[in-house]
């Protein structure tokens, strides 16, 4: 019977599986399409997926996905290797903590050691970074994978879009949306599954605005909380960077990892800190909204009352608005020296004409002496200072802990119309000036396009903002997968019952012998072709087993009772030897005696 099995599994090998629309090499015993980390690691602790198998799905959809999205500049070669020796790792030692084996995009002006950090530009492809950024050191050290560096608008410059030599990135959820920007290519990549978890940068608007329009919790950090070594920066004043997740506990394990902290874990269940909490809606932004927008930030209102939040409304909330780039061309040419190749400055750059949009309008500016040792940058840096008092007076003066409104006020940007134009979005007003942290928290979709709104809070509130999310989340958790980038393979139904089984305990050899075929059956599940037929050829096997034992045991016993007919006419053949023996015996001695008896008479 196990011959059987066996030869069964050989047969059913094949590398290549096929299907209707794309094709997949790596697949598992569960659809982790959208998964949680939380939720991915509990299917690694039950054994039903490998971090290599999660790491191969990933770059399955990579490959898949990402023409139609022109999401990914880069992939990580080293990506499989790296999650094979995590695979390693814990099972000699455990994970190292929730981010272990986690697949993680990274926008593309960030450092990747061993990968190039193009900021979109292609002349910018032959310079490799020496070292790692900070926070992605940071994250390599938790465990997490880099699997691929994402497409930006180049060198960060707008906000409608994400547009640069390697194309223009479309939203999520539809093929025709903008993406928005800066951090677009991360927005569409994690929204469209082709990561886990995504880190994207913000000036201005870039981390929040994206989430927004691909239906993501995205979280502008405290600006101090935050290394930016390792980045091109297009202000860095402002610039800061963060996590972009469907889920926000994710985007709290993703934001400790990398602000050097110990992964933040938040429970969806503890709502402590609703407790007396004080939310303000900026009315103006509510206002100007379309009735759509409005409604599913109603429903968000409503969400947080029901949970005995204190909501009021606030008629304006301002500060001066002051932005200085004039510190580009320097800070680039400090960025560049910490790489190699053939680019060691913006005018080399320049002179290469490997860039599309207009990095040649900051060359005059400071590339030789750094902007901020000048009178004019110590008045802009009081101007932030004064921003961050008059921000701090207001959420007293209005007695409120977060203030929010709509992350994006208008209908979401059609690739078709002029993408280059500003965002009606109040994202860039306070958080950015301030360098207090902000998060995009999704509300649902209006015509099948996602929405979200804005949460902002005093300097340091980060674990607040992740808070209140996870709350929100709870109660209504809007992430799905698109319709336009689906799972690439359903695992066949009976692998439940093939775990039930597994898991039964049978001192039979042949319950065991069928056993083990079928956990090599799942260990290997993406190399069969015939996956439903190979199940249920295990399952009969399984269910054939007490018929073999039905057989066995009167095969035992006819094989007994021809053992007890042996013996017994072996025993009579013996008797009656015995027995012949004994008469010839007594025969002898009659004789003798017969003999001795004459020999006396004589």
């Amino acid at each position: 019977m196990r011959k059987g099995i066996s030869k069964l599994i050989i047969i059913s090998m094949m590398v290549l599986l096929s299907f209707t629309t794309v094709s997949a090499s790596t697949e598992s015993i569960v659809d982790i399409s959208g998964m949680s980390i939380h939720q991915i690691q509990e299917q690694v602790d039950k054994g039903f997926i490998t971090y290599e198998q999660l790491t191969g799905i990933y770059l399955d959809r990579i490959e898949a996905y990402n023409e139609q999205y022109a999401a990914i500049i880069t992939v990580n070669k080293e990506a499989l290797a790296q999650a094979k020796a995590l695979d390693e790792e814990f099972k000699e030692t455990g994970r190292r903590n929730m981010l272990h084996g986690i697949p993680v995009l990274v926008k593309d002006n960030i450092d990747v050691k061993g990968m190039p950090t193009t900021a979109g530009a292609k002349g910018l492809l032959k310079n490799l970074p020496n070292e790692n950024a900070e926070i992605i050191e940071n994250v390599i050290e938790a465990g997490g994978i880099v699997i691929a560096k994402a497409n930006m608008d180049e060198f960060a410059f707008n906000a409608a879009m994400s547009k640069s030599m390697f194309g223009l990135v479309k939203n999520g959820y539809d093929l025709n949306t903008s993406s928005y920007g800066s951090s677009g290519g991360t927005g569409a990549g994690i929204a469209a599954d082709l990561a886990v978890v995504g880190i994207g940068t913000d000036t201005g608007t870039s981390i929040r605005v994206p989430s927004s329009a691909n239906n993501l919790y995205g979280l502008r950090p405290t600006k101090t909380t935050i290394s930016s070594d390792g980045v091109i920066q297009f202000e860095s004043t402002r610039d800061v960077s963060g996590p972009m997740a469907k889920y926000p506990e994710d985007a709290a394990i993703l934001y400790g990892i990398m602000s050097g902290q110990k992964e933040i874990l938040i429970d969806k269940a503890d709502t402590s800190a609703l407790e007396g909490l004080k939310v303000g809606i900026l009315r103006s932004q509510y206002n100007k909204s379309p009735d759509y927008i409005q409604r599913l930030m109603d429903s968000k209102i409503q969400d947080l009352k029901d949970a005995g939040v204190k909501v009021s409304y606030v008629s304006s909330f301002s500060l001066s608005y002051d932005f200085d780039a004039s510190n580009f061309c320097y800070e680039f040419g400090q960025y560049i020296k910490n790489t190699t190749g053939p680019i060691q400055s913006l005018k080399d750059l320049i002179n290469s004409g490997e860039y599309s949009q207009y990095i040649d309008g900051y060359a005059g500016y400071n590339c030789e002496s750094d902007y901020r040792n000048t009178q004019s940058f110590k008045t802009y840096q009081s101007k932030r200072d004064a921003n961050i008092a008059s921000a701090n007076r207001q959420f007293a003066n209005e007695g409120i802990d977060i203030l929010i409104y709509p992350t994006i006020t208008e209908r979401l940007k059609s690739l078709s119309s002029s993408l280059y134009n500003s965002v009606d979005s109040y994202a860039y007003a306070i958080s950015p000036q301030t360098g207090f942290p902000a998060m995009n928290v999704p509300m649902g979709f209006a015509s099948g396009l996602p929405y979200g709104m804005e949460m902002v809070a005093k300097s340091d509130k980060d674990t607040l903002l992740l808070q209140v999310a996870s709350y929100l989340d709870s109660v209504d958790s809007t992430y799905v997968l698109p319709e336009i980038s689906p799972a690439l393979y359903t695992p066949i139904e009976k692998i439940p019952q093939l775990q039930e089984i597994i898991a039964k305990e049978h001192k039979e050899t042949e319950y065991k012998e069928v056993q083990e075929e079928m956990q090599a059956f799942l260990d290997n599940y993406s190399d069969y072709e015939d996956k439903e037929k190979t199940a249920n050829e295990l399952i009969a096997a399984y269910e054939a087993v007490p018929e073999i034992l039905i057989q066995k045991e009167i095969a035992r016993k006819a094989k007994i009772m021809k053992y007890i007919k042996i013996s017994a006419i072996i025993l009579t053949v013996v008797l009656l030897l015995l027995l012949l023996l004994i008469l010839r015996v007594r025969k002898v001695n009659r004789i003798r005696n017969k003999r001795r008896r004459m020999q006396e008479r004589r």
